[in-house]
């Protein structure tokens, strides 16, 4: 989480499928939302070179607040509610999905 000089925020990035798919969701104010798939340097029978973000469209927002919601109860409550608030926002999001 990025904040403002009046300690609101301004920006995140939120990077979900770890271990399996990872990718990066960053979202800051008068922007919106940029989606990244995570390079993760992997090249067989080479040196592993730095993780880098590459483009990756679109992303089910939905599933992400789901998965977010459930590993977020250690965070402060007024982020939790942002980071959601921002993901309901987006353009792909659907609540039967």
């Amino acid at each position: 989480m990025w904040f403002g000089e009046d300690a609101k925020p301004v920006a995140f990035q939120l990077s979900y499928g770890k271990y399996r798919d990872e990718h990066a969701i960053r979202w800051k104010a008068g922007r919106g939302f940029v989606h990244h798939r995570v390079d993760d340097g992997e090249i067989t029978g080479m040196v592993k070179q730095a993780a880098i973000l590459v483009a990756d469209g679109a992303f089910e927002a939905a599933q992400v607040l789901k998965r977010f919601l459930e590993l977020s109860g250690e965070m402060p409550r007024d982020l939790v509610e942002f980071v959601s608030a921002r993901l309901r926002e987006h353009p792909e999001y659907r609540e039967d999905m």
